[in-house]
């Protein structure tokens, strides 16, 4: 019976339907606990592992996490359990924002990396590029899925769908370094064979939409960027609950385009909103809520509230501290924000030591 339901919930992950898969999967992982079969239990926690955080619930996911190691521990290490239990492990604290955990993890698997197929080689390299880029290390994290890139599109020909990810990837990577004319090329490719292989409206286009418009906006195009995002956002809509977490984010990016229109009532509608889901739900990542914040006290900066301002972006840095700890560079165009608020309202003393901080 618990194979039955490992079975029928990870076939529904595969089809989108996360919420149906890890009701499945948490019946699966309690039918091993119940007739102690610790194999059982093993493969549904790692696979929850993951699926939570695809959910957008990484804390949940690392609860999983402890009880597959626990598993591991007790079926013996095999070496391609370690492997994909650190890579799923890193995957879900880079959802969480914790990207130097990630790399340590995932640099784990890697030393598995021979017990494992020629896919999964590949899925690590990508998730190690991944963690890389999000700590500035562009250089390694694009030779990374360059490889990848070249592994998969050698194994599953142009057109593949996993093939665009890896082009997104690239493209994401390019535009951080302000190589825009290579990230547009790379992105639009990504978009071409996704929408093709997968349907106009599948998250993945939507994904690539708003690294488009991301890209866009970089380049001054806020026009484009904020059409490439609201088409990102009604996708996300559409195929996703309202309270989800990538529904909010890409409510947010709304909200930060309609800002550079001019548009501040309504950006300041957006964000209320996702700020009212936020307080409803029970599970929403800190780096959303804090998100929502920080853009919300430019709008009220921009408006000349800036007590209000100043409260939000306070709310944000504490949130933000709270999970990079006080010394993270990440925090520092909030400090700046926080600054200016401070040296608007004539208390430059603060400011400066906001701006040395």
């Amino acid at each position: 019976m618990g194979q039955v339901l490992f079975t029928h919930g990870d076939a529904l992950y595969e089809n989108g339907r996360l919420d149906s898969a890890i009701e499945t999967l948490e019946r699966a992982a309690f039918q091993g606990v119940a007739f102690n079969a610790p194999s059982l239990v093993l493969r549904a926690a790692t696979e929850l592992t993951v699926v939570e955080a695809d959910a957008g619930h990484p804390e949940a996911g690392l609860r999983w996490s402890r009880l597959a190691a626990a598993s591991i521990e007790a079926t013996g290490s095999r070496p391609s359990d370690l492997a994909i239990h650190h890579a799923n492990r890193a995957t879900t604290l880079s959802r969480r924002g914790d990207y130097a955990a990630a790399e340590a993890a995932i640099r784990e698997a890697l030393q598995f990396r021979d017990a494992v197929t020629e896919q999964q080689q590949t899925t690590l390299l990508q998730t190690l590029a991944g963690v890389l880029f999000y700590q500035a290390q562009f250089d390694e994290a694009v030779e990374l899925q360059t490889e990848a890139f070249t592994r998969l599109q050698d194994a599953l020909g142009p057109k593949h769908p996993t093939v665009a990810l890896a082009l997104y990837n690239l493209g994401t990577f390019h535009s951080a370094q302000g190589k825009f004319a290579d990230g547009d090329a790379f992105l639009r490719q990504a978009l071409e064979i996704q929408e093709h292989s997968l349907g106009p409206n599948h998250t993945d286009v939507a994904d690539t939409l708003n690294s488009l418009g991301a890209s866009q906006y970089q380049q001054g195009k806020t026009a484009e960027a904020l059409a490439s995002m609201k088409r990102a956002k009604d996708i996300k809509s559409t195929e996703l609950s309202a309270d989800h977490p990538q529904v909010l984010d890409a409510s947010v990016n709304v909200a930060v385009m309609t800002v550079e229109t001019g548009d501040l009532e309504q950006s300041a509608a957006i964000l209320l909103e996702v700020l009212r889901r936020i307080e409803a739900s029970e599970d929403t990542p800190a780096m959303t809520e804090s998100s929502a914040l920080f853009n919300l006290g430019r709008v009220r900066q921009r408006q000349d509230r800036l007590d209000e301002a100043k409260v939000l972006y306070e709310r944000a840095l504490e949130i933000d501290e709270g999970r990079l700890g006080p010394n993270d560079p990440r925090l520092a165009t909030l400090l700046m924000g926080l600054g200016v608020v401070h040296k608007l309202q004539g208390d430059p003393s603060e400011a400066l030591a906001l701006y040395l901080r």
